[in-house]
């Protein structure tokens, strides 16, 4: 399946087989692996839809997909240890502790706003895909 962009005629190839979301409204939706009926239709999952009634069309690549893991992992990291740091800290009972109690804090503190921001935008990498949708965006089928 093919979609080119009206305003500069940019295609993108979408391959049959490929996991997609087809909003039919903007509330209606079928998700499935995109199967290519004829030049006017294609197939999620039972039934034909007819190309003239798609409203847009949402892929996924795999390597967002797989950045995006990656990022949350390794935010999930950065905030255990910023939950370790504190916990350092409430534990520290010596003649020290105002001093390295507020060393522990702030490197909690650190880690933690890093994890946040990493798991973050490792969410939303999970949750974005390419939105194609019709009033930007042709949709056509070629073989």
């Amino acid at each position: 399946m093919v979609v080119t962009n009206k305003s500069n005629g940019k295609e993108h190839t979408i391959s049959a087989g490929k996991k997609i979301s087809v909003y039919t409204s903007e509330s209606s939706f079928v998700r499935g692996k995109l199967v290519l009926i004829n030049s006017t239709s294609i197939s999620i999952g039972k039934g034909a839809i007819p190309l003239s009634t798609v409203y847009s069309i949402k892929a996924k690549s795999k390597q967002v997909q797989n950045k995006g893991g990656i990022l949350t992992g390794i935010g999930a990291v950065f905030i255990l240890g910023g939950v370790a740091a504190f916990v350092a800290a409430s534990q520290q009972e010596d003649s020290t502790f105002e001093f390295t109690s507020g060393i522990y804090d702030a490197t909690g503190i650190g880690l933690m706003a890093i994890g946040g921001v990493m798991t973050g935008a490792g969410v939303i990498n999970l949750a974005a895909g390419k939105n194609y949708k019709r009033s930007v965006w042709k949709y056509s089928v070629r073989n």
